[in-house]
């Protein structure tokens, strides 16, 4: 398999794109220079939101998201599996604010953001 040409997905084309890089060589020896990465990368984001050039913003999103990946491939975790983890946590906890607004006879995606912060972490607790 070419990883640079596959039809792989991109969170797992860019995993085995950094290992590949790692494996010649290419990378930073521990987690430190992974996570300095990644707050660059916030920086840029940051400077690319004030401009407000969408095309920009995109660029450094997707250099956020790569750089992220680097991150959690230095901690030998699938980051598709990690992902997919966090999502179905968010999922359920989604429900369960839901739920428990509904309990207090609220309909959760009419309360005000701080009423849904309460409810995300009372979530927390189920």
């Amino acid at each position: 398999i070419n990883i640079f040409h596959s039809n792989l997905p991109s969170i797992i084309k860019s995993n085995k794109i950094q290992e590949r890089a790692s494996s010649f060589g290419f990378d930073w020896k521990n987690t430190k220079g992974s996570f300095e990465k990644v707050s660059e990368e916030i920086e840029e984001l940051k400077k690319a939101e004030k401009g407000q050039k969408k095309s920009a913003i995109e660029e450094e999103c997707g250099d956020l998201l790569f750089s992220v990946i680097n991150v959690v491939r230095k901690f030998k975790v699938n980051p598709d599996k990690a992902l997919m983890q966090a999502n179905n946590k968010f999922v359920k906890r989604y429900k369960t604010c839901e739920m428990l607004a509904k309990k207090d006879g609220l309909i959760f995606s009419e309360i005000e953001l701080e009423i849904k912060n309460f409810y995300w972490e009372k979530s927390k607790k189920y």
